[in-house]
């Protein structure tokens, strides 16, 4: 098995070892209590205390603010195949358009981070609301050009991500594989 893997033992016990390392660092209180949570900037207000009170399950849902918006990446929101044009139906399009994949990956970006903050790790709540607040603001070219560079599609549209909320750029993805995100979304 250990001669299939694709990258040497040493390289998943040291990335397994820097995974382990962010989740363990001292946490201020209890991560679990927002009443006992401070973060470094102390710039907490009742809308951000009243969001750390909710499960992981219910900030996920206020994220992804239910459905779609239809004025949102209105010229991604169809799936391109031949066999869309002839068979789907406009929902099932819609499904599996690149819309509603990247905006998918985004939540779950923000999940992640807010998740991390509340493990303690250092996370404002001004990068948190700078994610939510670009959810939909996805600059599909710039992605493009981006996995162009890195020759890779997550990385393309975490720097895209990054350039709408520049103060969340260091935590997008932060600890994370391409995995999280392309398997969640599929």
């Amino acid at each position: 098995y250990v001669k299939r893997m694709k990258r040497p033992i040493s390289t998943l016990v040291v990335i397994s070892f820097y995974h382990y390392s962010l989740l363990n660092r001292k946490v201020k209180g209890s991560p679990f209590l927002a009443d006992n949570y401070s973060n470094s900037n102390n710039n907490t207000n009742n809308t951000s205390c009243a969001f750390l009170k909710m499960s992981n399950a219910e900030k996920f849902m206020e994220v992804a603010g239910g459905a779609f918006p239809e004025e949102e990446l209105s010229e991604h929101q169809v799936y391109e195949h031949p066999l869309v044009k002839r068979y789907a139906t406009k929902e099932m399009s819609f499904v599996w358009s690149p819309a509603m994949k990247f905006s998918t990956w985004r939540k779950l970006w923000i999940s992640l981070a807010t998740a991390e903050q509340e493990l303690g790790i250092d996370i404002s709540d001004e990068q948190l609301e700078e994610m939510r607040n670009n959810l939909y603001n996805i600059d599909f070219e710039y992605a493009a050009e981006k996995e162009r560079e890195f020759r890779h599609d997550v990385m393309g549209h975490v720097h895209a991500f990054g350039k709408v909320a520049p103060k969340a750029m260091p935590i997008i993805h932060l600890g994370a594989t391409s995995c999280y995100v392309g398997d969640n979304t599929d």
